[in-house]
C-alpha cells in the first residue's frame, strides 16, 4: 500500500509534469489511468506472471536495440523493480517497449520515477494518435493490447474505463474527448534535446531528486494542496 501523501504527491507530479512540458494539457485521463494502473504508486511492480513473460518476449525483440545504442544497463535483466523483465510505475508500462520514448540509453528505473514516467506516458499517447486512437476508449485498448484496434475485448475495457471516470469525478464525456484536443503535443513521441534540464527542473520543483534510483517509495509530506485520492477498487478486466 501506498500513502495517501504519496498518491496526493504523485498527480501533483503529473501535473506539473504536464503543465511543464506541454502547458494547458488535460491531464486528467493520466490520473484516471495512473489510478488504475498503478493506485498513483510511482514504484509498484506488476505480479501477474504474464507481464513478466510479455517482458521478456519483448526483450528478446527491443534488447538488441539497446545493445545497439550502446545502453549502459543492458545487465538490469533480474526480475523486480528495476530490470527489463516486468511493468511497473504510475502507468504499469512494460520496460522494454516503452524506455526508449524516453532515451534509449536510459535505465529501466526511469519508469520508477513520476517525471518522467509521465513523460514516457504522454508519448505513448501520442503514439497512440499516430496509430489512429481518437478517444480514450482506443487508448484503453491499445494499453492492454498495444493497438488502438477493435477486439472482443474493446467492449469490457470501455465499459471499464467509463465507470471509473465517473466515479473519480470526471465528466463522463472525458471518454469521448478527441485525444488530439487533449494538448499532448508538447511532449512529441520520443527523446527531445533539452528532456534533462526538464525533468531536473521539474523534480526540483518537486523537492525530489530527478534520479529515480534515490526518490524514495514515500515521499510528498508536505503537498497538502492536493486531495487525497481514494483507494478506488479495481474493476477487472483482460489487460
Amino acid at each position: 500500500m501506498v500513502s495517501q501523501a504519496t498518491k496526493r504527491a504523485n498527480l501533483r507530479a503529473i501535473k506539473e509534469t504536464v503543465n511543464w512540458f506541454s502547458p494547458g494539457g488535460d491531464w486528467r485521463w493520466m490520473h484516471v489511468f495512473a489510478t488504475r494502473e498503478s493506485g498513483l504508486n510511482h514504484r509498484i511492480i506488476a505480479k501477474h506472471p504474464a507481464d513478466a513473460a510479455g517482458a521478456r518476449r519483448a526483450w528478446k525483440r527491443n534488447g538488441p536495440k539497446f545493445e545497439t545504442h550502446g545502453n549502459p544497463f543492458t545487465g538490469e535483466q533480474h526480475e523486480g523493480l528495476g530490470g527489463w523483465f516486468n511493468s511497473f510505475g504510475l502507468f504499469q508500462l512494460m520496460a522494454p517497449n516503452h524506455v526508449q520514448r524516453w532515451s534509449w540509453m536510459a535505465s529501466p528505473w526511469v519508469l520508477a520515477h513520476p517525471v518522467t514516467a509521465t513523460v514516457i506516458a504522454a508519448r505513448l499517447f501520442n503514439r497512440g494518435i499516430q496509430l489512429g486512437a481518437k478517444n480514450l476508449c482506443d487508448l484503453r485498448q491499445m494499453w492492454a493490447t498495444g493497438s488502438p484496434k477493435w477486439s472482443e475485448s474493446y467492449p469490457k475495457r470501455c465499459r471499464s474505463l467509463r465507470d471509473r471516470i465517473q466515479r473519480m469525478g470526471y465528466p463522463p464525456a472525458l471518454a469521448d474527448k478527441p485525444l488530439t484536443s487533449m494538448g499532448m503535443h508538447g511532449f512529441a513521441r520520443g527523446p527531445q534535446s533539452g528532456q534533462t534540464e526538464s525533468l531536473r527542473d521539474v523534480a526540483n520543483l518537486l523537492g525530489i531528486p530527478a534520479n529515480p534510483r534515490t526518490l524514495s517509495p514515500e515521499w510528498g509530506l508536505g503537498t497538502p494542496d492536493i486531495p487525497d485520492t481514494p483507494d478506488y477498487p479495481d474493476i477487472p478486466d483482460p489487460g
